[in-house]
């Protein structure tokens, strides 16, 4: 089984938790309070998640990324997209150098002059 999740009032979070950690290993699912992010509406509500906290949960009230996209706050999916643009950027930086590299050294290994016109050959 994959993943999962819910969206619930936090006593029902809390109980859909208690659910998921007492049936899942009966259907191979074995919920991990590491990889398992709470996202909350407020700081209000921390006392509450406490339990769920101590035992391994990450709670945030800014927001996560989920399935390719984020959920809450619109400044969290601003710097979520800055941070991904700034990575293409970095990754089309190492592409363009890498290309560079490729096309230096295959002109250095190719034979300027041609004395064998059919190694040249093109078939149109």
């Amino acid at each position: 089984m994959g993943d999962s999740s819910a969206v619930r009032s936090l006593a029902g979070v809390k109980k859909w938790w208690e659910y998921f950690n007492a049936k899942g290993p009966d259907f191979g699912y074995y919920p991990k309070p590491a990889k398992t992010i709470l996202i909350i509406k407020d700081t209000s509500q921390m006392q509450s998640t406490q339990k769920l906290k101590d035992g391994g949960i990450k709670i945030t009230e800014q927001g996560e990324r989920y399935l390719g996209s984020v959920i809450r706050t619109e400044s969290f999916r601003k710097q979520y997209i800055k941070n991904k643009v700034e990575e293409w950027g970095k990754d089309l930086q190492l592409l363009s150098n890498y290309a560079q590299d490729v096309h230096q050294r295959i002109m250095l290994q190719t034979d300027p002059l041609p004395t064998n016109s059919a190694r040249y050959e093109c078939i149109i």
